[in-house]
This record gives structure tokens, C-alpha cells and sequence, in this order.
């Protein structure tokens, strides 16, 4: 158990438990505030995901924004300064075809690089047992990421603590398991572009089965973040970084049966 899991839980205890919201826009920061909750709490979120009219709707990938985050949100990963305000919410919601099963391990793989391209330089080492996560003997498994990536002319490099959460199928979700994932950067990467920033990176991703061998998939996050003169603010670094996140759900199903 890592020490931003501790916290995040013990932020969440202090806080007192709220219901899951009815939206797309709300449950996104549900789930980014989650880790803290049951199972039944997950599952039931999960569920009023499903039932969202852009959800029930869903066909070709959804790209959108979503509201900033609130004050002391960053907590619960251990980050009690950032101004959250700062950082640009985006969304995509879309169909994976490939079983969670598979999803779930691709998402967790190690190399990264070679299930996505693109990376200058990717590692990730776990800091939790992958094995007993996998065999279904702990609900986490929890690694951390390293890479260089470059976008617009502009390099980056960013260390990012992650992990996967499952919680198995509950009385009140039919769809059956849902997987939580994780990630934040806990400190503004190196940019090596004169008034270049990547300073804030929040991330959550939640994943259920619709139908055998169709994964839903939710990822939103937060971002502050400046290249080559485009913002988080304005729509071409936004653009770019919503049709990444659609090719990396293309990713998943090229390598699905590999």
C-alpha cells in the first residue's frame, strides 16, 4: 500500500462519504476521488455511469471538457498546494472490443512504449505485487512511471505515480467488475521549451464490461500544461491530447489477442 493510497483513504474518511452524481461531468471527479470508497460505493458509481444519456447513447468515441477540479482535490494524492484551478479537465468516453480481462493487463504492462509508440522513453516498475494483484489476492496493484514524450516540437520529461484498482462484481451492477485506474504527477515535469510547463496531470479511468468483449471506457483528467505556445486552455493542445487518448483505446484492441 503506498503512502498516497494512506492518504487518500484517510482524506476521504475525514470528509465523510457523499452520494455519486448523476453525470458524466460529476462522476468523472467521483472517480478521482474514489479510492477511499467501498466496493458497493464504486460499483453503485459505476452504475450511474452506465445510465447517463451520453453513456446509453454512445457509439462512435465522446470527446469533451469537463469542470476543473474544486480546492483540495489534489489532496488526495498527497499534494496539498497546487492551485487544481489551473488545470484543464477533458473527457473521452468510448468501446473498447476487447475482454476487461485483457484491457486491465494492457493498461498495467511494464512497456508501455511498445503497446502505445510515441513515447521517446518509457519505464515503469511496479511497487506492488503484480502477481497477487493478477491471482486476485489483493484489490491494487500500484507502480511508477517515467518517460519522455514529445508533442509540438516540445520534450517532456515526467515521473507519474499509478496504479489499477478492481473492485469484482456487486449485487447492484450487473455489468459485473469494474477497474479503476489512477495516475497523477506529483511534481512539474522538465520541459525543454523556453516558456514551456507541465505542471499538473491528473488522471482516472474507470472500465466495465457492457456486453462480453466490449469494455467501456471513461478517462478523464485534469491538465496544466503549456507547449510550443499552446495551452490546456485552447483547443489545439487539447485536441491533440483527446485524439491520443482515442488511438491509445485503438492500441488496445490491435494488441487484444497478442
Amino acid at each position: 500500500m503506498t503512502l498516497a493510497f494512506v492518504l487518500l483513504v484517510a482524506w476521504s474518511l475525514a470528509c465523510g462519504r457523499a452520494p455519486a452524481p448523476d453525470d458524466v461531468d460529476g462522476l468523472a471527479r467521483w472517480f478521482w476521488l474514489s479510492a477511499g470508497e467501498d466496493d458497493a460505493a464504486v460499483a453503485d458509481a459505476a452504475a450511474r455511469l452506465d445510465a447517463t444519456p451520453a453513456m446509453r447513447a454512445l457509439g462512435p468515441p465522446l470527446e469533451g471538457g469537463l469542470r476543473r477540479l474544486l480546492p483540495g482535490d489534489a489532496a488526495v494524492v498527497g499534494l496539498m498546494t497546487p492551485d487544481v484551478s489551473r488545470a484543464a479537465g477533458m473527457v473521452v468516453l468510448d468501446v473498447i472490443r476487447c475482454p476487461l480481462d485483457r484491457v486491465e493487463r494492457l493498461i498495467a504492462q511494464t512497456d508501455q512504449k511498445a503497446l502505445h509508440g510515441g513515447f521517446d522513453r518509457y519505464s515503469r516498475t511496479y511497487t506492488s505485487d503484480a502477481a497477487a494483484y493478477f491471482e486476485r489476492r489483493v484489490p491494487r496493484l500500484d507502480w511508477r512511471s517515467e518517460y519522455t514524450f514529445s508533442l509540438l516540437g516540445t520534450s517532456y520529461d515526467a515521473v507519474l505515480p499509478g496504479g489499477l484498482r478492481r473492485v469484482p462484481a456487486q449485487p447492484g451492477f450487473p455489468r459485473g467488475p469494474v477497474v479503476v485506474a489512477h495516475a497523477w504527477l506529483p511534481a512539474p515535469a522538465t520541459v525543454n521549451g523556453v516558456g514551456s510547463y507541465f505542471r499538473q496531470d491528473y488522471q482516472v479511468q474507470v472500465l466495465y464490461e457492457r456486453a462480453p468483449g466490449e469494455v467501456v471506457h471513461l478517462y478523464a483528467l485534469w491538465r496544466e500544461m503549456k507547449l510550443a505556445g499552446f495551452d490546456t486552455d485552447g483547443g489545439v493542445l487539447v485536441g491533440e491530447t483527446l485524439d491520443k487518448l482515442v488511438a491509445a483505446d485503438h492500441d488496445f484492441e490491435t494488441h487484444c489477442g497478442s
